[in-house]
């Protein structure tokens, strides 16, 4: 297959370490063992905290798991993606000998890119903060006093979650489908389309759930592109970063990981359009940090 060339020729190292490996039973074969590893993990935990805790303190802790109303439960829900990292790097090695770390691409400028990107995208979600909270729906949920001993471990289980999904869609998918097909439908589309897929929930958004679909395959795709322009998930992961905690720790929703947030909309999503609007907002604030990152990283 002929090299990438601009503006995605740092695509080819970054799908380099993919290159001898990238057969279809291979990237399904990585695919299946990382969700069964993360699933039985998942479960082995499961266990554990209800032999320690008995059933109902356990049947409390998974709910507040379920929904992130509390501080704790959002922690414990960020948290939960170890089983999933473990599982990726495992099916990855299984498959194609390969460390997890070589998804990211080279680690310094991967971590250059994350700051670079994660820190301006931050404040201007702080900048955009004022407008999310002039709606009569959103209340005071936390103060920054009673948020703070809580930012550590926040800050560590952001970077656990987003990054765990960034390794899954932009790393092992897109990587894998890069090696082995050149069409952009193949390994950029399609990732995004997957990763918008895997957050529809008609029970927990109703009528607006194929809108939060769409949201997030738009992310999906912004976040492919600077991996491609990069050759690192460094600028993907500081976007994703920099979006999600905007939702956990400045205005979030209060039944959906809204524990740990300054503010909580009390809406419906369900049933009312006011998520729409939200979406849109964070719509437009995705494809204007974009352009920030393509415009710091020039690239």
């Amino acid at each position: 297959m002929p090299p990438y060339q601009s503006p995605y020729a740092a695509l080819n190292d970054f799908v380099a370490p993919a290159r001898s490996k990238a057969q279809i039973w291979r990237i399904l074969g990585g695919l299946l063992i990382a969700a069964a590893f993360g699933v039985l993990a998942s479960q082995a935990i499961l266990a554990v905290v209800v032999a320690a805790l008995g059933r109902t303190d356990a049947r409390s802790a998974l709910l507040r798991l379920a929904t992130g109303s509390t501080p704790a439960g959002v922690i414990e829900l960020l948290f939960s993606y170890v089983p999933l990292a473990a599982g990726i790097a495992l099916g990855l090695w299984l498959m194609s000998r390969r460390g997890l770390f070589s998804l990211i691409g080279p680690l310094g400028p991967a971590a250059r890119n994350f700051l670079w990107v994660a820190t301006p995208m931050t404040l201007l979600w702080l900048a955009v903060m004022p407008l999310s909270v002039q709606d009569g729906t959103v209340h005071q949920n936390l103060t920054v006093w009673q948020q703070l001993p809580w930012l550590p471990f926040a800050v560590l289980g952001l970077l656990i979650q987003t990054g765990t999904e960034e390794l899954l869609f932009r790393g092992y998918l897109q990587q894998h489908l890069a090696a082995r097909f050149r069409s952009r439908w193949v390994w950029m589309v399609l990732p995004a389309l997957l990763f918008g897929l895997v957050h529809y929930s008609q029970q927990q958004f109703g009528y607006v759930a194929w809108a939060v679909v769409a949201w997030s395959a738009l992310f999906g795709l912004v976040a492919a592109d600077l991996t491609a322009r990069t050759g690192n998930l460094g600028a993907a992961i500081g976007l994703h970063f920099a979006n999600n905690a905007s939702a956990v720790l400045m205005v979030g929703l209060a039944d959906n990981l809204g524990g740990l947030a300054l503010y909580t909309s009390s809406v419906d999503p369900s049933a009312t359009a006011m998520p729409l609007l939200f979406l849109g907002l964070d719509a437009v604030t995705v494809v204007v940090g974009w352009g920030i990152a393509r415009l710091i990283l020039r690239v």
